[in-house]
Formats: C-alpha cells, structure tokens, sequence
C-alpha cells in the first residue's frame, strides 16, 4: 500500500517517472501488480533478519548490511523477470500476456515469501509451528 502511494506521489504529482507504454492491471495509471513485486525485500530482509540477528554477534553482524540488496535482487529476478522479459519482447506487447504475467508475478511474490518463511521456520501469529507436516503448540514439545 505504501509503494503504491509513494509511486502515484512521485509519478503523478510530481512526473519524476513515467512507466512506458500500456501496463496491465492499472489503477489511476499505477500498474498494481509493481506494488507487490517492490514490497518483496522489506518482507524477505526481515524474515532473514529474524533469522540472522540472532547467530551472529560481535563483527559478524556486518554480514546484515548485505541482507537488504540481496533481497531487493531476489525479488526483482524471482518475481519481475518473467514480465519484464515480455515486457520488452517488442514495439508493443501484447496486453494479454502482459497481463497474465503481471498477475503470475503477484503470485510468485506470495510464494516468495510463504516458502521463505517456513524455510525459517518462523512462527505461526497463534503461537504454532510447522514441524514436520503437523502443527505443534511450543509447549507440547
């Protein structure tokens, strides 16, 4: 919601960007879809970070200052290439595979970050965790 907002604001206010041609999926000249797609590296860095901070210590906690590009490349290669790639396939692209893939991005941004938090075995908001195909309360343990 954020990067949508800021997007409109820094586009349509102040024109410091125009996206080029036709984008599927648009509201108010936003294409939708780019605001999941950029919301991947805040949501991938602090699931990292949840799982990082707390193994290193002293000068090995430098290694967090990577985390955030890392991600920011993630998102952008395992969500947005496939897009893109039509994207610039051509003078102009058809809408209906632009569209397809815009929406095949919004769902690879979910996957994204659903497999990257249960490969950190973060905990479920009740309190639960996954642990080998059956939710276990902690203090069932």
């Amino acid at each position: 919601m954020l990067a949508g907002f800021a997007e409109t604001l820094y586009i349509q206010v102040f024109g410091l960007f125009a996206y080029q041609d036709h984008q599927p999926l648009t509201v108010a000249g936003y294409p939708i879809f780019v605001a999941f797609v950029n919301g991947v590296p805040p949501f991938l860095a602090a699931i990292v970070y949840a799982r990082l901070i707390p193994l290193l210590g002293g000068w090995d906690r430098l290694a967090i200052l990577g985390v955030v590009p890392v991600c920011f490349a993630a998102g952008s290669f395992g969500n947005g290439w496939l897009y893109l790639a039509a994207r610039h396939s051509g003078e102009d692209p058809s809408m209906a595979p632009l569209t397809a893939l815009a929406l095949l991005s919004i769902v690879g941004v979910f996957g994204m970050i659903t497999f990257a938090a249960r490969l950190a075995e973060l905990e479920r908001p009740s309190g639960q965790r996954r642990t080998g195909g059956s939710a276990q309360s902690p203090g069932s343990m």
